[in-house]
Parts: C-alpha cells; structure tokens; sequence
C-alpha cells in the first residue's frame, strides 16, 4: 500500500541503546555454557586444593609423596586463577583456555595417584572434571586432556605394579594380586575414555536440540512479521477476475473486461481493442478512481505514471501501449498484460526465494532501474507488490522480472508538491532520506531493492510494525535483525545486506549491478576486502538488531 505520511520537521532522535550481542549459532551458546561451567568447576578446583593441602600434614603418608602432590596441587590452584582471571567475561573465553585448565588438573591428579594409591578414593573426583573438559568445542584440546589422564594414570599403575617406582601411596595396592590390579587398571582406564565418549555424545545432541529450538524461534519470527505485513497488505488486497464497475465499458478504444486488480489510486482492467483488431491481444487498462478526477495531485500522480512508463523502453519496465490525452475525461493508461504474479504473492506462498533466484531477480530489476534512472526517474515506491515475475514462456519456471506502478516516481533533481513536508511511498520500503521527506535520488531505489533482497532472503520484512510512524522511525533509526541470525545465511550475506541497507545514500551500493555482483560472490563465501571494509564501518554505527527485537 502507498502512504502519504505528513511528518513533523524531523523525526525524534531515537532513544539510547545499548546494543548487547547475543549469541548467534548453537556452537555461540555453547561456548557461552562452557564458559560459566569451567569457571565454576575452576573455583571447585581452588577449594578442593585447599582443603586437601590443609589435610596433607593430618593424614602423614610418605613425605616426598605429599611434597610431589602439594607441587602438582599449587599448579593446578595458580592455572585455577588464571583461567578464572582471562574468563572474566565469558566474552573473553577461548576454549583452549579449558585446554590449559585441563592439562594442569591431570598433573595434578597424577601427583595424587602417586601420593594416595592408583585406586584411592581420589578417583571419585576424575570423571567429574573429565565430562567437563572433554565436552569443549575444541575436539583436539579435549582429546589431548583424555590422552594425557589416560596416559599418566596408566604409566605410574604400571610403574608401581611393576616395582620400577617405590610404593610410597598411602593406600597401598602391594595386596593385591597382580591380575586384580590389571584389571582394575583397565576398567579405569575404560571409564576415562567413555566418560570421553559420553561428553562428545552429550555436546552433539545439545547442539542438535539447540539448532532446532533455533529454527524453531526463526520460523516463529518469520510467521510473526509475515502477518503483520499481511495485514498490511490486505488493506489494499482485491481478488481479481470479477466484474468491476466499468466492465464492458469502452474507454479509449478499449473495451474493460474483468477487474484485474485495485489499488489506493485506480482500477486495473483486462481489456482489449473494441475495433476487432488484434482479436488475440489482451492488454491492462488502468483507470483513475472516478473520485479523484477532482483532486489536482492524484491526477499529477496517474499522469506522472503514465509519463514515466511511457518514456522507458525496457524489458524490465512494463511496457506502456497508450496513454489517455490530457484532456481525456477518463484518465487511462494502456499496458501490456503480464501473466504470473507480483513478488508479494509469490513471498506469501514461497516465504523465501533461492538466492540465485534472487541474483537474477536483482539483475533483471537493476536492468529496468538503470534505464528509469537513465531517463533521470527515480520509482520511489519499489516494494514486492511492483515487482512482477510475468510468464515468458511455457513453462513456470519461464519468467521476466519487470517493474510496475511508476505513479509516485519524480524526476531526479525536481521536488514538487507531492514531495514537500510528506514521505511519499510504502513506509517499510522506503529509504531514511525518503522517509524523512528529505531530497532522494536513484539510490534511493537501491535501498528499496536491498529491502526487496532481505525480505526475499530472510522470510521476513525488515520493517515488522504494524504503526506507520513506527515503521519510519525505524527505517531512520534501526537496522533490522541480523540475516544470518533470522535465516540460514551466512555472515558473508550479512556484509552485503549491511551495504544494501545503510542508512547514508554515500556507503550503499552505486548501482543494481554492483549488488547483484556482491551478493553472488558472498552466495559462493567470497567477500571483497573493499566489501568488508564498507560493511565494517558502517557497523561501527549501526549494527544489526536483535533478532526478536521488534517480535
């Protein structure tokens, strides 16, 4: 729908935020979870070190035993602090921080095998704190841990089963028969790599379910913001095919068939040639609602459409086939007909559109845009709903993308009283500098198509409010939510979308094609330097929203 939104001198500056990064991927939250869960266990670290170096001198044992078992305690307790030191802020965590912890809580505990005896009570504590090291993200780091426990633990059971160390444990195993202690030794050992096992198995569903909660919440938002832009939509929405007011009429020299459509300014008729030629040939014949002939700029408006249409020539622009005189007391202009559907439909039945199917989208729309801003006209009401994919052939999938509806365009460099103190267009598809009524040029139908990129990629519209002041304000004052975090996309995505969408004319795209380059580089994970820099500066301004921000 087309709105006319009189606006204050300028919109409100928008209230402080304080943007606050959330995790993004399953592997985010995870790191996140890790990182308070090796914080906790690396203070249980420092209070078991305490309490077992405070009971060392009460429970007597072989003295260089303790003394090696203190040493290995001390550097377990000093790796303690400094994990809990560098991972403050779970921010700040890097998973081979649990890597360090891990390999310092082994020398430790093999000191403890030493001290105490291979098959001590102290191995109650062992699987406790291998589950947590071995269920990092760091599958190499993890691995090396569980060597290095399996490995140590089973190097002095040997060594002391074999006598090549003296027996100073304080829980002596010197009892025990041979056999018994090599089987307990395997059975221990067997416990440290399933606990391994179990702790990769544990992650790997965690994040499974993560990743479906994820998708879940997604699909959620995307049906959210559908409706609310379905709601929109219906305000306008008119089944076409039924009998109109000026079916059967002749207008112009062409005889109104079925209504094929209404909108806030006129009727669109199927229609063909009342003289019997070109029997075949249907056309589209958009009339003025009757009720505005009186209204000096909607009459601008419809003659400026049939102006701008008429001088374009270009097989993405609709083709216009005639145009009512000026003095015509009926206003009407004569169209190619176009089989198929505008993007808007195609977007509610589809939700999303293949990206390469978007890249010949954009290349196809650029093409009819770059010959409007050619011809110095600027469409200013680009949305889904005047992008038509029409039949080119026999098949569906035949299509030629073509744009309609050029009757808010102006002239580049030229205002006019449509103009002046209102932002003319569709709220949600419009730039920052249009919604702010301020002078707009070609780039500002790139930032409409971006926003034609986004809702086509994500499966929702950028814009989610229902309020047309809402919806400028926002379109002023905040990003949408992140692609990637909305959809499956990739970051390279992100980079273009960021472009597409900034909110000075200076840092977008110069034209259609250089989006439509980018976005099927970034469709192949290649982002240029250029692009990554321009992305990243305007990041520093604005970043993306909060994916459930605006839900």
């Amino acid at each position: 729908m087309t709105r006319d939104a009189a606006l204050p001198p300028s919109l409100p500056p928008p209230p402080p935020v304080t943007v606050v990064r959330g995790p993004s991927t399953a592997d985010d939250v995870l790191d996140l979870d890790e990182a308070r869960r090796t914080r906790i266990f690396g203070g249980f670290v420092l209070g078991l070190v305490v309490m077992v170096a405070a009971g060392l001198p009460l429970v007597g044992g072989d003295p260089l035993a303790s003394w090696i078992h203190a040493a290995g305690l001390v550097a377990a307790a000093l790796t303690a602090l400094w994990f809990r030191a560098a991972a403050r802020d779970p921010a700040a965590y890097r998973p081979r921080h649990n890597v360090v912890l891990g390999h310092a809580c082994v020398v430790a505990i093999t000191t403890g095998f030493y001290f105490w005896g291979p098959f001590s009570a102290a191995l109650l504590i062992i699987p406790f704190g291998a589950f947590i090291f071995s269920s990092s993200r760091n599958l190499g780091g993890a691995l090396s841990v569980t060597i290095h426990l399996v490995v140590a633990y089973t190097a002095i059971s040997v060594a002391l089963l074999a006598e090549v160390l003296p027996d100073r444990t304080l829980i002596s195993t010197a009892h025990m028969p041979p056999s018994t202690q090599l089987v307990l030794l395997l059975a221990i050992d067997a416990i440290f790599v399933a606990t391994f096992v179990v702790a990769r198995q544990f992650r790997a569903s965690s994040r499974a379910a993560i990743e479906q909660l994820d998708r879940a919440l997604r699909a959620l938002g995307q049906r959210e913001a559908q409706l609310a832009e379905a709601r929109r939509d219906l305000r306008d929405a008119v089944v076409g095919g039924g009998r109109g007011r000026f079916s059967n009429h002749v207008v112009g020299g062409f005889r109104l068939g079925a209504l094929r459509g209404r909108g806030g300014m006129g009727e669109v008729y199927e229609a063909t040639r009342d003289d019997g030629s070109e029997p075949d040939r249907r056309y589209a014949v958009k009339l003025l609602h009757p009720h505005l002939l009186s209204d000096p700029s909607a009459y601008e408006r419809f003659a400026r459409e049939a102006r701008s249409a008429a001088a374009l020539d270009s097989p993405h622009v609709v083709r216009v086939v005639e145009v009512s005189p000026d003095a015509a007391a009926m206003p009407f202009l004569a169209m190619e007909l176009l089989e198929g559907n505008d993007l808007a439909t195609i977007l509610r039945e589809r939700s999303t559109l293949p990206i390469a199917e978007v890249i010949t989208l954009l290349r196809q729309i650029g093409a009819g845009l770059e010959a409007a801003h050619a011809a110095g006209i600027v469409h200013r009401d680009l949305k889904p709903q005047n992008v038509f994919a029409a039949r080119s052939g026999p098949s569906d999938d035949d299509v030629m993308w073509k744009i309609l509806d050029f009757g808010v365009s102006k002239l580049a460099g030229g205002e006019g009283s449509l103009s002046i103190g209102h932002a003319v267009g569709t709220p949600s598809y419009m730039s920052p500098e249009q919604a702010r009524g301020d002078a707009i040029d070609h780039r500002s139908d790139l930032y409409s198509l971006g926003v034609i990129t986004y809702r086509a990629l994500t499966g929702r519209p950028a814009v989610a409010s229902a309020e047309v002041m809402t919806m400028l304000h926002d379109v002023c004052h905040r990003m949408p939510p992140q692609p990637s975090a909305v959809a499956e996309l990739s970051s390279a995505i992100d980079d273009v979308l960021l472009v597409a969408l900034a909110k000075s004319p200076a840092e977008r795209f110069a034209s259609a094609r250089e989006l439509a380059d980018a976005l099927a580089a970034a469709a192949h994970g290649k982002v240029s330097l250029d692009l990554q820099l321009r992305a990243g500066a305007i990041a520093k301004s604005w970043d993306w929203a909060r994916a459930r921000d605006r839900e």
